[in-house]
């Protein structure tokens, strides 16, 4: 009896060791604690853009919700869109000049980042009517207003003309639009649309980001459709050696040829 005593005795201080060294961090392995941000960090609502997302994070650029979601499929505002940039930027100012926006006023929520971003020249507010100026914090952005401010804020001056179906040259955003698809930062959507007016989602804002950050890591896909589209032409169509009629023909699709575009 006594010796069964001592075994159970021995057998409960081996348990209570293990535990206690369960619980201690291991020599040169960081202990992850809930409030830090680990390189292996993960958003368990996220399921496409995953890299370029945990790029982000890593670097503190991106944050998710108290509840540790990310809600990649929610409208970011033009506020978040904000923050995010001058997160990636490091920049911080003591003293700020009131940008004068009706709606993000001294001490409002947000007012320094707007401030900030007005006198860094990447976002310039709205404008009624009647010549008074707001921002909108909690306004959905556009991609139209995305590719303003990322084209303003990373200085791409590189212009290649390059065109959609829907943002004709007279769309205040389209120099814009042509220097991001120029930077391979984008490429539109199948059909050779871009949908300027289209309020943007969280993780496509994360995504653009991450290329404009990190082309490299992060190249551009080819937009194809998904399942081939096929056209018939209603007139002769000719096709030249480059873009306008001043061009030579180098070649005709017949009246009533069908097209297949894959």
């Amino acid at each position: 009896m006594l010796q069964q005593s001592i075994m159970k005795k021995i057998g409960l201080l081996i348990a209570v060791l293990l535990m206690v060294i369960s619980f201690m961090p291991r020599q040169g392995i960081p202990f992850i604690g809930a409030s830090q941000t680990s390189a292996a960090r993960s958003f368990p609502d996220v399921t496409t853009f995953q890299k370029e997302i945990e790029f982000l994070a890593d670097r503190k650029i991106i944050k998710g919700f108290p509840n540790g979601h990310f809600k990649p499929t929610a409208t970011i505002t033009r506020l978040d869109a904000v923050r995010m940039i001058l997160r990636e930027m490091n920049s911080e100012k003591e003293v700020i000049v009131n940008p004068g926006f009706s709606d993000v006023k001294p001490g409002a929520v947000g007012y320094e980042e707007v401030a900030l971003g007005v006198e860094l020249g990447f976002i310039q507010g709205k404008e009624t009517r009647r010549g008074e100026k707001y921002f909108d914090p909690k306004g959905a952005l556009t991609r139209a207003e995305m590719a303003k401010i990322l084209t303003e804020a990373y200085n791409l001056r590189t212009d290649h003309g390059i065109s959609f179906n829907d943002v004709n040259q007279a769309h205040w955003a389209n120099s814009y639009i042509s220097r991001l698809a120029t930077a391979n930062i984008t490429n539109g959507f199948p059909g050779g649309t871009f949908k300027p007016q289209e309020p943007l989602q969280r993780q496509h804002f994360a995504g653009f980001m991450a290329r404009l950050l990190a082309p490299a890591d992060f190249p551009i896909t080819p937009t194809l459709p998904t399942k081939p589209m096929i056209y018939m032409t209603t007139d002769q169509l000719n096709m030249r050696s480059k873009a306008g009629v001043n061009h030579p023909v180098v070649g005709s699709i017949p009246y009533g040829k069908t097209v297949t575009f894959l």
